[in-house]
């Protein structure tokens, strides 16, 4: 089965044709050398899944032909999770659930109000709704 591989440390992109039994260890020996990342710091994920346990082959973890993997390392993704000024000030800031992705931002979307009533109206505004009534009445 081909396999799409993107690799989120250096943006490049392989195909592998492998097993479907083919254990995590071996794709991982596979993958260093395509695109330098080391075997021991090496994070493979599939569907928001982190394929952790190199014994289980790609079949257990639902890998099928045609499938995406994205790979990163460790050092990477722990790199990208360090505070910004942002995160301080609550944007961006990491929520409790697990991580999706290993070096990508996990926004915490819980303080969002997506049905939030409409600010009150600033004078500035009811002048305007004024001057609209007054031009409506000549």
């Amino acid at each position: 089965m081909k396999v799409n591989v993107v690799c989120i440390d250096n943006d490049s992109a392989t195909v592998l044709d492998v097993a479907p039994d083919m254990e995590i260890m071996n794709v991982k020996a596979l993958l260093e050398a395509e695109t330098g990342v080391a075997m021991q710091s090496m994070i493979l994920m599939f569907q928001e899944n982190v394929l952790g346990d190199d014994e289980k082959s790609l079949s257990d973890y639902g890998v099928t032909d045609d499938s995406l993997v994205t790979v990163s390392s460790a050092d990477s993704a722990q790199s990208t999770a360090a505070p910004s000024a942002e995160t301080s000030a609550g944007v961006g800031a990491p929520s409790t659930a697990a991580s999706t992705a290993p070096g990508l931002p996990n926004f915490d979307w819980s303080s969002v109000n997506v049905g939030a009533p409409a600010p009150a109206r600033t004078q500035a505004a009811s002048s305007h709704g004024a001057y609209s009534q007054q031009q409506q009445q000549q």
